[in-house]
């Protein structure tokens, strides 16, 4: 088995700037919620295949974005995605989403676009063993916010 980097009681692995604590507070799953989906999903990204185990870095995304959901923090309303799905699937609610959400889906962007590209998409295991790797994962962090017709500086820096 592989073994996984420390966390933060909120499920995340870097700090999280101030103006952004609030959305993780109210809208992350719980540590112990998250750690579940993904173990049930076999620690395997549910729409590109990728495993925890050959370095990419999962997260525990919601199916429900609706915070008043009474299932909201619990397994059945999650699913287990690679961090590029998890943006992809971002970017598709800020393009549906009513025009008193869109705070929220840009805030939600610049969280996960920000520690894609700081981290990067892989475990740091990886970019011990292939350094260079980052420079790629970090190219496709700015694509993916390209391909979604987002300016890379306004939520990467």
């Amino acid at each position: 088995m592989f073994e996984l980097e420390p966390v933060t009681p909120s499920g995340f692995n870097m700090p999280i700037p101030e103006e952004q604590s609030e959305y993780v507070t109210q809208f992350a799953f719980s540590r112990d919620v998250a750690q579940n989906i993904k173990r049930q999903a076999d620690w395997t990204c549910e729409e590109t295949g990728k495993k925890a185990a050959d370095g990419w870095r999962l997260e525990a995304a919601h199916d429900c974005h609706n915070k008043h959901y009474p299932y909201y923090n619990n397994e059945v309303n999650g699913k287990c995605l690679c961090i590029a799905s998890h943006l992809k699937q971002h970017i598709k609610i800020l393009e549906t989403c009513p025009a008193h959400m869109k705070g929220w889906a840009k805030a939600s962007i610049k969280l996960i676009a920000k520690r894609a590209f700081t981290e990067g998409l892989r475990y740091s295991k990886h970019y011990f063993e292939y350094p260079l790797d980052i420079i790629d994962d970090r190219d496709e962090v700015v694509n993916i916010l390209v391909d979604g017709g987002l300016d890379p500086e306004e939520y990467i820096f």
